[in-house]
């Protein structure tokens, strides 16, 4: 069991800047973190990623080292693969490979995987859930006990999503409790795809709003007792990878937050 208001500090990929920059502080401020290392790029570029013996030095300041693939590829690219049987195998490698490396350098091996750029399908969640792993998505969204534990969610804060005002209202959400009819699989080949949400909890659905790409969307009540409710959206997303934002009002001014993720792995970054 965990507290009310709970937060989890991760960082992708092991850069150098989260030694010489955020270590320091989470040190002084005695805050746990994640790091999660992609093992074949450490090494590969003095100036931009962490080394070992970095690694090691905030491993034992506490922080846990992760699993983010051994060479950081789009998984859902199957190209380089003869068949879907080499395509899960090679999936397999990247997960296992990396996380031997990681218990070789650092004595940690917490079989905590983070997606590269937050992409995934039911097969690789299916392979996961076989290897005995926990895995994150890119997705926005607090977590629930009810939440996929294959494709847990997290807030991104940098770039475009650095801005302190709208990263306190993301850390203070609550989780929907949701079963996602539609997509059962993030992957399509559609700019606007629909979605439909069942939603199991006492909630103010008449207030319910949903948004892509920042716009609203059509909210349909399909199965008012069942709580069932379809987007469907005008708004169209030409990149490979967008979201469908649900929140509605909570407790105490806090909202709950839900993300339904999309990729189409047919358009290149």
């Amino acid at each position: 069991e965990l507290p009310d208001r709970t937060a989890v500090l991760t960082f992708d990929d092991g850069y150098r800047s989260v030694y010489e920059q955020a270590f320091p502080e989470l040190k002084g401020l005695g805050w746990p973190f994640t790091i999660f290392v992609t093992p074949g790029l450490v090494g590969s570029n003095a100036s931009l990623y962490a080394n070992w013996d970095q690694l090691r030095e905030m491993a034992d300041s506490g922080a846990l080292l992760a699993n983010h693939t051994m060479t950081h590829p789009y998984l859902l690219d199957r190209s380089p693969y003869r068949d879907e049987a080499a395509w899960l195998q090679g999936v397999r490698a990247e997960i296992e490979t990396a996380e031997a490396q990681i218990l070789n350098e650092s004595g940690q091996s917490h079989k905590i995987l983070a997606y590269p750029y937050g992409e995934f399908d039911p097969a690789i969640q299916a392979l996961v859930t076989t290897l005995g792993y926990t895995a994150f998505a890119q997705n926005s969204g607090a977590i629930a006990p009810g939440s996929d534990f294959t494709a847990l969610p997290r807030y991104p804060f940098s770039g475009n999503y650095a801005s302190l005002g709208t990263f306190a209202i993301k850390v203070d959400s609550l989780a929907f409790n949701i079963r996602q009819i539609e997509p059962l699989s993030p992957v399509t080949t559609e700019q606007s795809p629909e979605a439909v949400l069942d939603f199991d909890g006492e909630y103010r659905l008449d207030a319910l709003s949903c948004f892509h790409n920042d716009l609203p969307m059509d909210v349909v009540v399909e199965d008012a007792l069942e709580q069932r409710y379809r987007l469907r959206s005008n708004t169209r997303s030409t990149g490979r990878r967008f979201h469908y934002n649900c929140t509605a009002p909570g407790r105490g001014g806090r909202y709950y937050w839900y993300s339904v993720l999309w990729v189409n792995p047919a358009i290149a970054e």
